[in-house]
Parts: C-alpha cells; sequence; structure tokens
C-alpha cells in the first residue's frame, strides 16, 4: 500500500503538475526534478545528458583514473570524459564482441588502477594497464549486477553479484561457500579496509572476509546496510536509517539518526570530511559536523557517487545523466529564489551582519530573521523613492531619497529625523552617501552638486566645482581622506575645509566614474564608463583596461574585500583581481592580469550591474561581497574559492597523420585503442611517433583535465628548437603544427588554470619526421660526384665552345680574305682588262684623224667595252651584296642575266622559274660562283652554239638548287673529262667547290644541256 507521505504528497500536488507527468509518461520520457542557479542553496549543479555527448542517461559508474580522466559507465555504453568532451570507449572481445552497455562499473586498487565491470551479457570485464580480460558464462559468471569488488593483501578477488558472495580461482568465478548462519542471508556490501582486508556486511552481520572465510565483528539491527571508507581510518555505516562510525576494532558508535525520508543505498566521505549519502528516490544527502543538507540533483534516483582529484562531487542518476556538484561562491536572492524583491538599487550590511536592500519597486528589506521581509516601523514612515542606504557604528540607517532629503534612522529607538531644505540642504535628492571611519555621514546633492557632512548632529555643506551635475560615488581611503568621483570624470577631495581637485586623473581621462573602493594598502580604485579602472595612491594615477587583462572597459561596480582582492563588476560578469597581481602589472613587473571571471556558467545570465547611485555594492563583516543587480542580490562568497587551486596537468589524447588518427591511451590497455595507435610508442618516458618525410598534416588534440573550471582553461604549445617563447591558443584544444623538415623534435603543451597559472609539469610529444631520398648520405654523396661531372663538362663544353667560335672566326676572316681576294682578282680581270683595252683602243684612234673610219669604229669598241665592265662591276656588286643571300633573288638574277645576253644574241630564251621560291639563305660565294658557271654557260652557247632557243629551267627538289640549260645548237661530242676543255673543268670545279655537281650532255647536231646541282638548307 501507499505510505502516507506519498498520499499527503498526492493531495497536495498541483493540478498542472499532474497534467505535466501524464504528458511525460505518454510521451514515455523520464520525469526529472527541476533545478535552478537560483534555488536557494549554496551548491551549483551542473548537468550533463545525451545531448550533451553523454552515451546514456542512466549512469551505472563513475571512476577516475590516475591521470585525471573522468570514466562513466552507462546502460548504453562508456566513455571518457576530459572536462568538456566525452568520448565513448568501444570494448571489443576477441571473437568479435562489441559491448554496449553495463550494469554497473567498480573501481578497485590505488587511483583506480582497475576496473571491473558487468554487462547484461552475465559478463564481467576486468580492466588494467596491462590486462584486458573478459569472464563470461563460461567462466561461471552467474546472471545480475555486480555489486562490489574486493581484491585485498591475500591476492583472493572476491565479487559481490546480486547480493551474493563470489571469489575467482583460476580465473573461474566460484560462489563463496559461506558457513550454514549465513549462508542464506543477504549480503549488502564489499570492500576493503586501509591495511587491504576484504570487509562485507551479511544480513546484520559486518566482518571480515579472509581467505574465504567470514568472520563477523559486530551485529547491527537492520540489514540493510551501507559501508565506504573513513578518512581518518575505520568505516561510515548506515544500517537502515542509522548513521554509525566504526573505528579501531570497537563497537560502532552512533553517529545520527537519519530523517525518515533518507534511507542510503550509497555513502561516500569527501576530502573535507562530509559524509553524502545517496538514495533511490530521495535524492541525495550531505551530512557534515552534525548537520544534514538535500543537495538538489538533476533526478531524485542516485545509482553512484564520486569525489574527484579537484574535490568536486559527481553524482550519477538512474536516468537523470550526470552532475558535478560544487559549493557556490556565487549565491543568487531574488524573486527567482523565493525573495520578495525583483532588484536590488542599494545594498548594505549593519554592525548585527544584517543585510538591508533597497529594492527596485522603491521598498526597503532585510533579512534579520533569516527570511527577507521589510521592517513595520520603516515600513509606516511611508519613504517614497529611496535611492541608497548605509549603516554607521551607532546604529543608525540613513537612507537616501529623491524627493525627500536624507533619513536618518534610529531602529533600537524606533526614531527618525529627515535632513532636507528645511534643515539646510541645497537640494532634496540623494545620490551618494558613505559612512567614514570615524563614524560621521558623507553625502551628496544633486543639480547642483554640494557636498554635505553630518557629524555628532551637525550639517556642513561644501560647494562643489562649477560644472558638477551630480557625484555618483564617495570612498574613504586607508588614511582616512574622503574622495568624490562625478559624473564629468573628475575627482576630488576635502582638504582643510575647501576642495581640492585631483587634477592628475583629470589629465589622463574625462570619461564618466561609476563607482570608487578604497583598498586596506591605502590605494583608490576608479571605475570608468569606457577607460577601465585607475589606481590612485600618493598623487601617482595609473590605469588598467582590457589590454591588461580586464575583461571589460566599462566598469559597473568596484569593491575590495578582506583577503586584499578587488571584486569588479562590469557587462560580461563578475570578475576577482588580486591586488598584489594588479600593482605587479602596474609596476610592468608582469605583463598580464589573470582575472577569475564569473559569468553566464556560473549563473549570471543577463547580468546586469546597477551604477548611478552610492552604494550600489558592499562587504559585510563576514567578507562576502554583495552586488546591487537588475534580478536581485548576488552574494559572491570569497572562503568558498580555492585560493590555491590546482594547476591542471596535460594529457595529449590525439594525433591525425593525414588521413590517420592515432588515439593515446595511457589508462588501460583496451584493443580499440591498441588498433588505432600503431606507431605510437615510449621513448625514454615520452609519447613518439615517427612521420614519413612525405606527410602533409599532423593535427593534434589535447586536454587540460581540471573539472571545477574547464570552460575557463587556456592552453599554448611551442617546438623545442623551432619557437623562441610559448604560441598562446586560448580556449582552443587542438593545433595544426607547422610543417616540419627532417629530424627530431619535441612539442610541448601547457595549461593554466582559471587565475592564470601556467604548470609546469607540460605534455610532450616526440616526433621524428624521416628523410626524402635525396636527404639521404648515400644520395649526397651521389650528387656530389654529379655536380663534379657536370661541372667539369660545363668547363669542357665551355672551353670547346670556345674554341669553336674561335675557329668560326678564323674562318670567317679567312673567307673574308678570300673575298676580298676574289673581288681583287675579278676587279682586275674584268675591270682591269677592259680599261686596259679602252686604253689601248684610245691610244690606237689617236693615231689617226678625227672623223675618220677607224676613229669611228674606235669609239664603238671603247662604248661596247665600257658597257661590258658597267655589267661586270654590276655582278660583281651584286654577288657581294648581303641583301642578295638568298634563293629568289639568285631566281631572279639568273633568269634576267640569261633573257637579256641571249636577247643580245637573237637567240629566244624559254624560262621556267619557281612561282614562290622559298627564302632559303645563301653565301655570296655560292651565288658568285653559280652566276659565273651559268654565265660561262650562256656565253658557250652565244659563241659556238649556233642556238635559236635556250630552255632555262630553275628548281628546288630534295633539298637541291637545280638548274638546267639546253639550248638547240649544233652540239659536239662529249668524249671524256680528260678530253674537256678548260671551260668545262673550271665550271665543274667552281661547283664542286660549293657542294654541288656539274654535268654536261652534248651531240652534234642535236644541242647542249647542262645540269647543276647545288644541295641547299630548306
Amino acid at each position: 500500500m501507499p505510505n502516507a507521505s506519498f498520499l499527503s504528497s498526492i493531495k497536495s500536488t498541483p493540478l498542472l503538475a499532474w497534467v505535466l507527468l501524464a504528458g511525460a509518461l505518454i510521451l514515455n520520457q523520464p520525469c526529472y526534478a527541476q533545478f535552478d542557479e537560483y534555488q536557494n542553496s549554496k551548491w551549483s549543479v551542473r548537468n550533463w545528458q545525451l545531448d550533451d555527448g553523454l552515451p546514456d542517461n542512466r549512469i551505472t559508474g563513475l571512476a577516475q583514473t590516475e591521470n585525471g580522466y573522468l570514466w562513466i559507465a552507462t546502460r548504453g555504453g562508456l566513455s571518457r570524459f576530459n572536462g568538456t568532451e566525452f568520448e565513448s570507449i568501444p570494448l571489443k572481445y576477441e571473437l568479435g564482441t562489441v559491448f554496449n552497455g553495463y550494469t554497473s562499473m567498480i573501481a578497485d586498487g590505488k587511483n583506480a588502477s582497475q576496473l571491473w565491470l558487468s554487462t547484461f551479457r552475465e559478463t564481467i570485464i576486468k580492466l588494467s594497464k596491462t590486462e584486458f580480460k573478459v569472464y563470461t558464462r563460461s567462466d561461471g559468471v552467474p546472471g545480475g549486477t555486480l555489486m562490489g569488488v574486493a581484491s585485498d593483501k591475500y591476492n583472493d578477488n572476491y565479487f559481490l553479484i546480486s547480493n551474493h558472495l563470489y571469489t575467482l580461482k583460476n580465473d573461474h568465478v566460484i560462489r563463496l561457500n559461506l558457513e550454514k548462519e549465513y549462508k542464506d542471508l543477504s549480503v549488502n556490501a564489499l570492500l576493503i579496509d586501509e591495511n587491504r582486508v576484504s570487509w562485507c556486511s551479511i544480513g546484520e552481520h559486518v566482518g571480515t572476509l579472509i581467505r574465504g572465510v567470514f568472520n563477523s565483528k559486530f551485529k547491527l539491527t537492520d540489514s540493510r546496510i551501507v559501508i565506504c571508507r573513513a578518512k581518518e581510518g575505520g568505516f561510515w555505516i548506515t544500517s537502515g536509517k542509522v548513521l554509525f562510525r566504526y573505528l579501531n576494532n570497537k563497537e560502532p558508535t552512533l553517529v545520527s539518526n537519519l530523517d525518515t525520508d533518507v534511507l542510503p543505498t550509497c555513502i561516500m566521505e569527501d576530502s573535507l570530511g562530509a559524509l553524502w549519502m545517496a538514495t533511490h528516490a530521495q535524492g541525495i544527502y550531505r551530512y557534515y559536523r552534525g548537520t544534514i543538507e538535500n543537495v538538489s540533483t538533476s533526478q531524485q534516483a542516485i545509482k553512484c557517487m564520486l569525489e574527484d582529484h579537484e574535490g568536486n562531487i559527481w553524482v550519477g542518476t538512474t536516468s537523470g545523466g550526470l552532475n558535478r556538484l560544487q559549493i557556490k561562491t556565487l549565491e543568487f536572492v531574488g524573486r527567482k529564489s523565493g525573495m520578495p524583491f525583483e532588484s536590488a538599487v542599494s545594498v548594505c550590511v549593519d554592525t548585527h551582519n544584517t543585510t538591508w536592500v533597497v529594492s527596485g519597486t522603491g521598498q526597503i528589506f532585510n533579512n534579520a530573521d533569516t527570511s527577507w521581509k521589510e521592517t513595520p516601523f520603516i515600513k509606516k514612515l511611508g519613504i517614497l523613492a529611496p535611492s541608497c542606504i548605509v549603516s554607521d557604528l551607532s546604529g543608525n540607517l540613513w537612507i537616501g531619497t529623491r524627493g525627500q532629503g536624507l533619513k536618518q534612522i534610529q531602529l533600537d529607538s524606533q526614531t527618525t529625523k529627515t535632513w532636507n531644505k528645511t534643515n539646510g540642504l541645497f537640494g532634496n535628492t540623494i545620490r551618494a552617501i558613505c559612512t567614514a571611519s570615524d563614524d560621521s555621514i558623507w553625502f551628496s546633492t544633486d543639480e547642483p552638486a554640494y557636498l554635505n557632512h553630518i557629524s555628532q548632529g551637525k550639517l556642513t555643506v561644501y560647494k562643489t566645482p562649477p560644472g558638477i551635475r551630480n557625484i555618483r560615488s564617495i570612498a574613504e581611503t586607508a588614511d582616512h581622506v574622503i574622495y568624490f568621483g562625478t559624473s564629468e570624470g573628475r575627482i576630488f577631495t576635502l582638504r582643510n575645509n575647501a576642495v581640492e581637485v585631483q587634477s592628475s586623473i583629470e589629465e589622463v581621462s574625462s570619461r564618466s566614474i561609476r563607482c570608487l573602493a578604497a583598498s586596506a594598502d591605502g590605494s583608490l580604485w576608479i571605475g570608468f564608463s569606457e577607460a577601465g579602472i585607475a589606481w590612485f595612491r600618493n598623487g601617482q594615477v595609473k590605469f588598467l583596461t582590457t589590454k591588461d587583462g580586464l575583461i571589460d572597459n566599462s566598469i559597473w561596480q568596484l569593491a575590495a574585500d578582506k583577503k586584499n582582492n578587488l571584486w569588479v563588476a562590469s557587462p560580461h560578469g563578475i570578475t576577482r583581481l588580486s591586488i598584489d597581481e594588479v600593482e605587479a602589472v602596474l609596476r610592468r613587473e608582469a605583463s598580464q592580469l589573470h582575472p577569475y571571471i564569473f559569468g553566464s556558467q556560473d549563473g549570471l545570465r543577463g547580468f546586469q550591474a546597477q551604477y548611478g547611485t552610492s552604494p550600489t555594492v558592499c562587504v559585510d563583516n563576514n567578507g562576502n561581497v554583495y552586488f546591487s543587480t537588475s534580478t536581485g542580490l548576488v552574494v559572491a562568497h570569497p572562503d568558498r574559492i580555492n585560493s590555491n587551486p590546482s594547476v591542471p596537468s596535460v594529457v595529449i589524447e590525439s594525433l591525425t597523420l593525414d588521413d590517420r588518427l592515432l588515439k593515446i591511451n595511457s589508462d588501460f590497455k583496451i584493443n580499440s585503442f591498441d588498433n588505432s595507435n600503431a606507431g605510437m610508442h615510449l621513448l625514454h618516458g615520452v609519447q613518439h611517433i615517427d612521420v614519413p618525410s612525405s606527410y602533409n598534416k599532423l593535427f593534434i588534440t589535447f586536454s587540460a583535465l581540471q573539472y571545477a573550471a574547464a570552460e575557463k582553461i587556456r592552453y599554448r604549445y611551442r617546438i623545442d628548437g623551432i619557437d623562441s617563447d610559448w604560441n598562446e591558443l586560448g580556449l582552443q584544444k587542438s593545433v595544426l603544427l607547422p610543417q616540419l623538415g627532417p629530424g627530431d623534435y619535441v612539442v610541448r603543451v601547457s595549461a593554466s588554470n582559471e587565475i592564470g597559472v601556467w604548470n609546469t609539469n607540460t605534455a610532450s610529444l616526440q616526433i621524428s619526421v624521416g628523410r626524402f631520398f635525396w636527404q639521404t648520405l648515400w644520395f649526397e654523396a651521389v650528387a656530389v660526384l654529379l655536380f663534379t661531372g657536370i661541372v667539369i663538362g660545363i668547363v669542357r663544353f665551355v672551353s670547346f665552345r670556345r674554341l669553336k667560335k674561335e675557329l668560326f672566326i678564323a674562318e670567317q676572316k679567312s673567307a673574308l680574305l678570300s673575298e676580298r681576294a676574289r673581288i681583287a682578282r675579278d676587279i682586275h680581270d674584268d675591270v682591269g682588262g677592259s680599261l686596259s683595252q679602252i686604253k689601248l683602243i684610245s691610244e690606237i684612234a689617236q693615231q689617226y684623224k678625227s672623223g675618220s673610219e677607224y676613229t669611228d669604229e674606235s669609239l664603238k669598241q671603247i662604248t661596247t667595252t665600257a658597257t661590258d665592265m658597267l655589267k661586270s662591276l654590276d655582278e660583281i656588286v651584286w654577288a657581294i651584296n648581303p641583301k642578295n643571300d638568298n634563293l629568289p633573288n639568285l631566281i631572279s638574277y639568273l633568269g634576267q642575266y640569261c633573257v637579256e645576253k641571249l636577247r643580245n644574241g637573237a637567240i629566244r630564251c624559254n624560262l621556267n622559274l619557281p612561282d614562290h621560291p622559298s627564302e632559303i639563305a645563301f653565301s655570296s660565294e655560292v651565288r658568285h660562283n653559280l652566276f659565273l658557271v651559268v654565265k660561262e654557260v650562256i656565253t658557250n652557247i652565244l659563241k659556238h652554239a649556233s642556238a635559236t632557243v635556250v630552255k632555262v629551267t630553275i628548281s628546288t627538289q630534295d633539298n637541291q638548287l637545280l638548274i638546267s640549260i639546253e639550248d638547240n645548237g649544233k652540239g659536239f661530242e662529249l668524249i671524256s673529262k680528260s678530253t674537256a676543255g678548260d671551260g668545262i673543268s673550271n665550271m665543274a670545279q667552281r661547283i664542286q667547290v660549293i657542294g654541288g655537281q656539274f654535268l654536261i650532255e652534248s651531240k652534234p647536231d642535236k644541242g647542249t644541256q647542262v645540269n647543276i646541282k647545288v644541295p641547299v638548307n630548306l
């Protein structure tokens, strides 16, 4: 039957909740307990589910290995978590079986050096660095869930499977044969103590298990027993709903009777000494120093728990995913957490440590009775539009208003006094108030801005410099100097009852001042609208901006806590700065600030801090910092921040070499990893990989295994021998390495924690890049020899080329000399002979009288000789003119000569010439010899042939120039070359000189034919 609490919960459940629950059941979706960062709890909850990469929302086991990885077993598979990403780990059996779901996972050994997993297939899997072992039904594994494992100092291995004890003998699982009185009792707990002795609970008995024999040490009243080891030795034990402590072999000590709803199924002591108790349906509870509290999670059904190396609490739920529990540094007070106000405008804490808030709706609340409410006396006063609030050491509450002046309220006597224009003020709108160390009150009034001071009931008013509309903030430094900041960006103070402007600040910035804060070292901190933060002390001023590490240049609120930290509220969240580090940056002893940043991941969604009045932020007697925001109060607890957070260790997770993925696993021997890391090996304790010279891409992924603030970890890398300094990567967890030449390299990766401290123990990867064949020694030797041979060949070639050139020049000179000699010879033979003939004829003609017949004949001969001489001279000029060194000009000249010469001899000339002869080059020597031979042939025809027709044919064929001259004259008998005349021999010789052939055919009365063949370069 349903119990009473269940029935009462049904009656009190709103109708809408039942509608939502019915909808969830219809859709077959799990219904989770709702939780919010704004809940009234000091614990923050981060939940990971399927959408975040978790294999399954049903968690069955948690463990953290020595290197820091978090291992999560689920009903949908096994995964490894690095703080931001889940990596699925498929476990493969030798026969090819892949295990996809696990009913439990138990960590065994120091730092979880062994993991034991049970599956749905009556299988137990053992994972260690050296062994991947699978025990199946054939090995004696029964059906059921693995609930506990114990490997003791006697080398005995015990399993708790579905409330029964088993042992491992010769790789076979055997049920333990207990004594008769224990044989039928249920076993609920199995573990190892600090001396590595196995303990278990059987029924109501708790005792040791040695060599398979159970020895009862004590008996409890409830068999629902849960046990965990205590940090200081012994055990924590819950028996039903009672908590015990067992130590030093004494009887268990009663610690506490738990609430009726608390029935633990799993317990764990954390590093602070607090005991965590998980239940099947009531969530998780924390017991610490006599106080028990319920900590909300994503689901009330808890399966397992774990504390990691940093002190974070991890909770695996039955179907609500994975939860991380952390104590909140920021506490949210507003309507979402059940408070009666939506926003806070001003805040202060009185001497009784009571917090007072001016809400955005114009109400004044306090938490004097642990709950937020209005004070009836103040409510009756009907204060309109309160703007700011402070308290003094005498128990007075001072409330500034917009239009009603300043209200002084004595809470103990419930008396009030109003300060306004009627008793000395120049305005009724109060913008800023400050309680001085001497318990006097400083405040400002608006437009025009005046300074006001109340001490021992006496009001003093000070006029401000011209041009000041309002004073936004007031602060007192450690040397008891009061500073005032204005919306015009001016800072001034009072000295000798006169306003003194700090011109050194005005000269640097004219931005609007939003807030002031003073620290214990005497410094004044100034927050500007767009100029960052100014530090002012002893007349010196220096600025900090985003270039120095601030997350914003627009500052909303500033406060200095009691641990020498500066708290800054700005558009991107709340940051905590170490004042020692800030001053190191200002002195240029450090290059960058490392602020502790609280952003949206810490619950500051839609964060908007208040500014414009003062105070909007305050520090209470315990050092907690209160920020007024548009969604209520944000309370920072500096004592909850680990002042010495661990520096994250870095692990290199995988490499991608071109298209090949190499995974790195240093936890356990896993088949799926072993098959993907071929090529990786340890060299002197460092991961090493050999890379071929022809690789194109080398991509490395890594992670810093820190879970408290994984999203705030920054990375950098360096390649020894290449990089002189670190390469900053920011939040990026991977890097594409530059192309590396042949050789050995060491890649180092470092990470910093949330406050910017970098680890010195870097992760290293040694890379050996191979050489191309042309970079080997043998190739270099061959290349040297080949180069030497090439050099010798080039020198030889150049020498021969130079010699050939010199020979060519010599030949050119010889040809030139020959040509000059030929021209001289031709001129001497033709022109000289003609001139001699003219001279002889002229001398003979002079012996006769003028007009005589012989004289006239002589003159005709002179004329004819001179004409022939001119033609000869023209022939000489044609032969030596380089413009005629081509086939078309040669053919044209020869044809023209034949026609003219034969016409003068009354012989018809039939020419057969090519239409478009090729532009083939001919030297002047070739042209001259051809012309002389043709000329000689034509002359012989005219003198001896008695021909009437001459046929001249010029053509090119087979790279040869063919000239054929045929007449129809009387011919002659050509017996042999030896009988030929000198003329024929001379012609043949000329053609042979230019590499041609000269052929002559003739028969009496049948004419003569001369054929000339000269090679040409077509």
